[in-house]
């Protein structure tokens, strides 16, 4: 019988797309090819990152990397030739073949001899980190999740994403057939924090990603074998070898069938973590992001896929030697800023929390006032951070004075030309009246909690000369809450507490009119007296249901990806969707999608609201307007009132949602299935009534 094979240089396992959005599956030859015309397309961050990782490696041992800084600056400048690359790749395809018998892609040959021994065999589920989000990954509970046979390419997938992202904790493998500490699991390098990467195309990613490497980029592992001993740190002896680095001994145990349903599994090389300030010296770690004292940022800090601050103010951090501070001086030197990806793993010893992905547009790492403002942003939040909840004031111990910014805070205002035209004192003052009115409480409780803000930004150092305040700018950035061309307002409403018998804050601020619209902050929606017969009060109850259990983590991620980027043959959409009638099924996957992508952005807010989406939009703003009143406010509501198709409200439903979200404010959701499932005529023209008219005409409205 022909020996199994699967060679990632022949056979295709690669996703992209070309210039227009067709998709193409390639081989890693095909890939280098044709980088020029495609996009790497996978939806998983992790395996975009793997596979980037291993194409590079490719592009280094055919020798395409340069030289020199200023070779490098030239290849950025005029592109990279990768033609040495795939003829180097397609020479040397046994090397990446996952069934070669002597040489498997990435894992351990001398697993052979354990592959008829059953306790030493594990399902193939075990090599999914995907599966892991929110729950154990290598303890307890994998049996309760069923495990199916892959194909041999997801199966490729699964050990790149292995052998880069790798999280520690205790395997389930017996040490006396695998050998002393092979079943207490080492984290990879990557595991835990932020690795940065280039946009664009293939070619124009590698080209940024090959950099110039000391003493040459070395000789590639493609396959494990012994090295140290059990349990030794180890340090890369080159580049390459540290992006071929084995954390894990793998080996595959492929079904006649062409599917995978086996494999062995345990720890592998142990990689030395290398001194604070010295990170960016040794390979492997030159793509990472870190802080101003030198260690690797931690992945926690991104509090989600749109959250800026943290990694501008690492990029302004890059130390000499990382990818980053090359990449930065290229960019001085040519006038070129790539747009630059950060993707991140948060891990808590053993359990994989979140993956986040976020995208740094070239013109915001070419703007040094963006950088310096998002360290003015991070200053807030270290100090707002150390401020624990009850403990702000003695004369008002209550949990409502608890400073617990949101997901993202400040990052929106990176944006704002206002906010980055102004002197540093000027920002934190904005800041701290945004994190001021970002909770509604009673005067009394509301002066308390001002004055410990006010207290704790205060011991903010400030720079020794201010920058010049420039002349307001035009309110064109769509869903600002507050008014930064009046930051010297802004300084004096967070400094001064309110009187007690006065408002909470100015009744001209339709945010707090509790005559135009209410939230819920505790509790489910009220149902109605035929609730059992309500799909969309069913579907929200069962999302809300799933929010608040820690084991369904995974499905509000799914749900809440589903919003972003639409993948209805999903487990959590397809359960999703029962609860709903089948000519619904569209208008039900998209109603619980913006609910878990609400609760993603703010998940310690409220979940349920009780007032529709378009009444809402009446808060939206600023002080120059709000509502049919701001520009980018009226322009989005009028967008999707002349959307005649439900499917094409996607982008401005999760654009709203996500301002609202966060913010704090929620829309009824029952109430959006219904208008997204009857979506016709009369539903567009109640939606604009609630939006342009000052005050509501039923109850229920």
């Amino acid at each position: 019988m022909r020996p199994l094979s699967f060679s990632l240089v022949g056979e295709p396992w690669i996703e992209t797309v070309d210039a227009q959005r067709r998709p193409r599956l390639l081989s890693a030859a095909q890939a280098l090819d044709n980088a020029d015309s495609v996009f790497l397309a996978t939806t998983d961050p992790l395996l975009r990152a793997a596979t980037l990782r291993l194409l590079t490696a490719l592009a280094y041992a055919a020798g395409c990397g340069p030289r020199t800084r200023a070779a490098y600056h030239r290849q950025v400048a005029g592109g990279v030739d990768l033609a040495a690359a795939a003829a180097w790749t397609r020479a040397h395809h046994a090397h990446l073949d996952l069934f070669d018998p002597e040489r498997p892609f990435f894992q351990d040959a001398s697993l052979h001899a354990l592959s008829s021994t059953p306790e030493a065999v594990q399902p193939v589920l075990y090599l999914d980190m995907t599966a892991a989000i929110g729950r154990p990954l290598l303890a307890d509970d994998r049996h309760l999740l069923a495990s199916r046979p892959v194909a041999f390419r997801r199966a490729a997938e699964l050990v790149l994403v292995q052998q880069m992202w790798a999280v520690g904790g205790r395997i389930a493998v017996p040490s006396a057939l695998f050998g002393p500490r092979s079943n207490f699991g080492s984290p990879a390098q990557a595991c835990g924090n932020v690795v940065w990467q280039p946009a664009g195309t293939l070619a124009q990613q590698l080209a940024w990603q090959l950099t110039p490497v000391p003493d040459g980029p070395g000789t590639p592992q493609w396959t494990y074998r012994p090295r140290g001993a059990p349990g030794q740190r180890l340090l890369p002896d080159s580049e390459c070898d540290a992006l071929t680095w084995h954390p894990r001994r793998i080996l595959l145990l492929p079904d006649t069938d062409g599917h995978v349903t086996r494999v062995l599994f345990a720890q592998g090389w142990i990689q030395a973590r290398p001194e604070p300030g010295s990170a960016s010296a040794f390979p492997g770690n030159r793509d990472q992001a870190y802080t101003d004292d030198g260690r690797s940022l931690d992945a926690a800090r991104i509090t989600g896929d749109d959250d800026l601050a943290p990694l501008l103010e690492s990029w302004s951090y890059a130390p000499e030697g990382s990818w980053s501070r090359t990449v930065q001086d290229a960019a001085r030197a040519t006038g070129r800023f790539p747009d630059v990806t950060a993707t991140a793993l948060a891990a808590n010893k053993k359990k994989l929390l979140f993956r986040r992905e976020v995208t740094l547009p070239g013109d915001l790492l070419a703007d040094a006032r963006v950088t310096t403002a998002a360290r003015d942003v991070m200053d807030v939040r270290r100090t707002l951070g150390r401020l624990s909840p009850g403990r702000l004031n003695d004369a008002y111990k209550d949990a409502t004075l608890g400073t617990t910014v949101p997901p993202g805070f400040g990052s929106d205002l990176l944006h704002d030309p206002s906010f980055l035209a102004v002197s540093r004192p000027r920002r934190i003052a904005a800041l701290t009246r945004l994190v001021h009115g970002a909770h509604p409480a009673a005067p009394l409780r509301r002066a308390g909690r001002t004055a410990a803000i006010v207290r704790a930004v205060s011991l903010i150092e400030s720079p020794p000369a201010p920058v010049p305040r420039p002349e307001p700018a035009d309110d064109t950035q769509e869903f600002t809450l507050f008014p930064l061309s009046d930051l010297a307002a802004a300084t004096t409403a967070a400094s001064g507490l309110p009187d007690s018998d006065m408002p909470d804050d100015s009744t001209d601020d339709p945010l707090w009119d509790d005559d135009l619209f209410t939230t819920a902050d505790t509790g489910a929606p009220a149902a109605p007296a035929d609730a059992e017969s309500d799909p969309g009060m069913n579907l929200a109850r069962q999302v809300g249901r799933w929010a608040a259990n820690p084991h369904r983590r995974d499905l509000i991620t799914a749900l809440a990806a589903h919003a972003v980027r639409p993948a209805p043959h999903t487990s959590a959409v397809a359960r999703i969707t029962l609860l709903v009638p089948p000519e619904h099924q569209e208008a039900g996957a998209l109603t619980a999608a913006l609910l878990a992508y609400h609760h993603s952005i703010s998940p310690r807010g409220p979940i349920y609201g009780s007032t529709p989406l378009p009444r809402l939009m009446r808060a939206f703003g600023s002080g120059r307007g709000y509502g049919p009143d701001h520009r980018d406010t009226k322009n989005a509501l009028d967008r999707m009132v002349r959307t005649q198709h439900p499917g094409q409200l996607r982008p401005h439903l999760v654009r709203t949602v996500r301002y609202a979200a966060r913010h704090g404010l929620v829309p009824y959701w029952p109430g959006l299935f219904d208008d997204l499932a009857g979506w016709d005529h009369t539903v567009r023209s109640r939606w604009a009534a609630l939006f342009y008219t000052a005050r509501p005409t039923s109850p229920k409205n």
